[in-house]
């Protein structure tokens, strides 16, 4: 029997599936679909040259930098390397003044109408605070960090950044935020200002509301690293977290590439620092408050000063009763009220009848009790490492937590329920078993109702 198919049928059947790939694609990539651009569809279908990050526990880290260097040389051969492009002009910065990937330079003469206008430091403020100049980038080695200030994993990686920062602060080397918001409330100067107050960022950052580099370089998720040479070529682009070491070895790599060939400029970036120029931070009694709870029968408040790390107790009217962690130092410590240590506590929780507070110690990655009972605080969960645990189960510092964030305390169970940023969950915490295990959620990022 001779099958026969008609020129008609082949279009018909072959345009029936591709069209069932292209949604079996969507479906299985509809995370990055939701932010996607057509670079990025056409990087996730067909590919893009990358360097070879896959760690191998036989190779040292000078032989690891020396294959990045071999990447860069083969990457600027072939001449495929994309070249970023310039921020548009009209875009907002933090702590500096405008920049530019390339050179470009504006020279303005200025002359004074009055003595006074001859100051030099006022002229500098002046060029400063209005943007006349363009601080060039060429010369230097760029990570640019694709963030948004409501990404708990954004935060995850500042300090695998200030550790770059930290590293190459005498080399040709900067970190660039380009803050793209995810909605639309977040592409307020005055929030983004709040946050890189409150995260205690010091490079610079600009607001790219309308996402225009994240299109344009094909960015799918927030974080993303995009590693720009000092040519303005694009060497790599690396998402998500855990990446101090890829990033540490590639930028040393460049440096040492296009060290060689001497296209490296190491004259500095010129910075206002947001810090330096709000009063709130220099006169406010406390520092970025992040939640707080209260004790009615005994007309207390009890407020988490974020970035003091300390807890701090007051009566209705705000004078201050005792204070714990009051050294203001990050730390992870248990103890009395004045060894205690914290590191940006958030979530509190009030036990009436016990007389206990919980703490969700967000940056410690664990929970905390204080008990006024006793004036101690003890460490009920968690041990300061970030976990990646979606199930739990464990009791005491053996079960890791990720990044908590809120705490409510449930009187009739005697359940904590913990509101688990780091990895988009909520999780319980039963005070008397000790056992700590998600409640709901299954950690994909999403707004999707049903059973927990």
């Amino acid at each position: 029997m001779e099958l026969q198919v008609s020129r008609r049928d082949i279009v018909r059947y072959g345009s029936l599936g591709i069209a069932v790939s292209c949604l079996f694609f969507t479906i299985t990539n509809w995370k990055a679909m939701k932010y996607a651009t057509p670079k990025a569809i056409w990087k996730l279908i067909f590919g893009v040259s990358s360097p070879p990050f896959g760690q191998n526990e036989d190779k040292s880290r000078s032989a690891r930098i020396q294959q990045f260097v071999s990447y860069i040389s083969d990457l600027e051969a072939r001449g495929s390397a994309t070249i970023v492009p310039e921020f548009p002009s009209k875009l907002d910065w933090l702590n500096t003044a405008p920049l530019q990937l390339r050179r470009f330079t504006v020279i303005g003469v200025h002359s004074a109408k009055f003595d006074n206008e001859k100051d030099l430091e006022a002229i500098r403020n002046a060029v400063l605070r209005y943007g006349i100049t363009h601080p060039d980038l060429k010369g230097k080695v760029v990570v640019l960090d694709f963030w948004t200030y409501c990404c708990i994993n954004c935060m995850h990686v500042l300090p695998d950044l200030e550790f770059l920062e930290k590293k190459y602060k005498d080399m040709p080397f900067t970190v660039i935020g380009v803050h793209s918001a995810k909605f639309d409330n977040e592409k307020d100067l005055e929030a983004i200002r709040n946050a890189v107050l409150r995260y205690g960022i010091t490079h610079p950052v600009v607001n790219d509301g309308d996402m225009f580099l994240w299109r344009e370089l094909g960015v799918t998720s927030w974080p993303t690293f995009a590693i720009v040479g000092p040519n303005g070529k694009l060497l790599a682009q690396i998402s998500g977290e855990g990446h101090r070491k890829d990033l540490d070895d590639l930028v040393e790599a460049a440096f040492l590439f296009y060290g060689r060939k001497k296209m490296l400029d190491n004259t500095p970036i010129p910075l206002s620092l947001e810090k330096e120029n709000d009063s709130r931070i220099l006169t406010s009694p406390l520092k970025f408050p992040g939640k707080l709870a209260v004790d009615v029968l005994n007309n207390r408040l009890f407020l988490s000063d974020s970035n003091h790390n300390r807890i701090v107790v007051t009566d209705l009217g705000g004078n201050c009763i005792v204070q714990i962690g009051s050294t203001g130092e990050e730390g992870f410590r248990d103890g009395n009220f004045d060894d205690a240590t914290f590191n940006r506590p958030q979530g509190l929780a009030y036990n009436t009848k016990k007389n206990l507070l919980y703490v969700a110690d967000t940056e410690n990655h664990a929970l905390r009790v204080i008990d006024f009972v006793n004036e101690t605080v003890q460490t009920v969960a968690g041990n300061g490492t970030k976990g990646s645990d979606y199930k739990g189960g464990g009791k005491g510092p053996t079960q890791l937590l990720n990044s908590p964030w809120d705490v409510c305390f449930e009187p009739v169970n005697e359940i904590v329920y913990i509101a688990m940023a780091g990895q988009h969950q909520i999780w319980e915490h039963n005070t008397l078993d000790g056992v700590t295990r998600a409640f709901s959620g299954d950690g994909f990022e999403r707004n999707l109702n049903g059973s927990r």
